[in-house]
């Protein structure tokens, strides 16, 4: 008896999930001639740069048929975007953060180390050349880290999914 309520149950929960699911809209950006997609919805944050290198970031809060709403405030037409900005994640995040605080961690460790010594200088070039080596790294990897699709329709196209509730039209 426990498995068939369990079943029951598990079978509603998949029901909802799926209905809410259909009568969500989406804005997609995906590149031309495969598969290669990234989906965004309402609630979600995006960072764009528009025709007229106007930058807007923010949460998504409604997506219409040819233009999106950002914060509830900028209705943005979907023509007017230029390249949407995303951040990768992995590989180079890691990169980025890791350099980073390599620098900074070593810069810390040699500097109180020098002055509990009683060295001088307590800046050494050297220990310099290597401080500056790792943050140059890290800031290589920030310009990795974030990457600019640019929307021209050849290569990379953003579109809306709109899905209509016919129950709510009028007759």
């Amino acid at each position: 008896m426990q498995i068939k309520n369990t079943k029951s149950y598990l079978f509603s929960i998949l029901l909802l999930i799926s209905i809410q699911m259909v009568s969500q809209n989406i804005l997609v950006l995906e590149k031309y001639n495969h598969k290669r997609n990234h989906k965004y919805t309402v609630d979600n944050r995006i960072n764009l740069i528009l025709n007229k290198q106007r930058v807007i970031s923010g949460i998504i809060t409604n997506i219409q048929d040819s233009s999106i709403v950002i914060d509830g405030l900028s209705h943005i037409r979907i023509s007017d975007i230029k390249y949407v900005v995303r951040k990768r994640h992995g590989f180079y995040q890691m990169w980025n953060l890791f350099f980073k605080k390599i620098a900074l961690g070593y810069f810390a460790i040699t500097t109180i180390n020098r002055t509990i010594r009683d060295e001088r200088p307590i800046f050494n070039t050297t220990n310099m050349i290597v401080v500056g080596s790792a943050a140059i790294i890290g800031i290589i990897g920030k310009f990795l880290y974030v990457k600019k699709y640019r929307i021209d329709n050849t290569h990379w196209r953003l579109y809306s999914l709109i899905s209509y509730d016919l129950s709510n039209k009028k007759k």
